[in-house]
């Protein structure tokens, strides 16, 4: 990212610039996926003002803004997830960019700027996209997010579909470190004890495996240290096709929520 970008934490009195930059993008990202009239519609400055106004009063709401040589040029909004059976996870709400700002690292600041602060305080993180945005998802997935199967029609005309993404937060850098180049940890179970656990991965073609591990004590080292059999060689399709398979070795554990000593 250029020197000349700034981001900061945002408040009440950027509720303007947090709207004109979320609907100047609006209209130029969703030009494909919603009608002319719906985009000029929904992208109401005015309105998305007035919201901001009102969720930036609350401390959990996390609102970000980025300035190019002092010119408001992106924003990032993140909160609790709204997704009941997500309690406990984070959610990117919205992050925008002006058009003409696109495509100089800006997205990725704001990215990394909010992973970075919430990961204290979440395990794990989630956000909708549109479907057919693919570029968008295109940037998700480089960040280390992968779809968790959850579908949603958006409430519009044509009914565009809109797919959920969730990213591991609070994971030991050591373990990713482990896994086969370019793979990512998408979920995390531990036994109630903590001795054993199951680490489900994405590989950066798409496919899915899994490693079970169990926590060992090396006497000779005097410490613990994680072993198991990894399945570097089955290939799933999807992170629920694993959880099937895998349905018995799953029985009295539970997801990960709390970071790692």
């Amino acid at each position: 990212m250029s020197e000349r970008f700034t981001i900061r934490r945002a408040d009440q009195k950027d509720a303007r610039a947090l709207s004109l930059i979320l609907t100047a993008s609006w209209k130029q990202a969703y030009q494909n996926i919603l009608s002319a009239e719906e985009l000029e519609t929904s992208a109401d400055a005015e309105k998305y003002e007035k919201i901001f106004l009102s969720l930036t009063e609350k401390h959990s709401n996390r609102f970000y803004i980025a300035h190019c040589n002092d010119f408001p040029c992106g924003m990032l909004y993140s909160c609790p997830s709204r997704d009941a059976e997500l309690k406990g996870f984070a959610e990117i709400v919205a992050i925008y960019i002006l058009p003409e700002f696109w495509g100089q690292g800006l997205g990725q600041a704001l990215m990394n700027k909010v992973l970075q602060e919430i990961s204290p305080f979440y395990a794990e993180v989630c956000l909708w996209v549109f479907k057919d945005n693919l570029r968008a998802r295109r940037f998700y997935e480089k960040s280390g997010f992968s779809p968790d199967g959850r579908e949603k029609t958006e409430k519009f005309s044509n009914q565009p579909v809109s797919v959920r993404y969730r990213k591991v937060l609070c994971v030991n850098p050591a373990l990713e470190s482990a896994l086969p180049d370019g793979a990512h940890i998408a979920r995390t179970f531990f036994n109630p004890d903590n001795t054993r656990r199951i680490l489900i991965y994405r590989r950066k073609e798409g496919t899915f495996s899994y490693t079970d591990q169990a926590l060992l004590y090396d006497e000779y080292e005097q410490s613990y240290y994680w072993q198991g059999k990894d399945s570097e060689l089955s290939f799933y399709e999807s992170e629920e096709s694993v959880l099937r398979d895998i349905s018995h070795l799953l029985k009295g554990m539970a997801e990960y929520r709390e970071q790692e000593d």
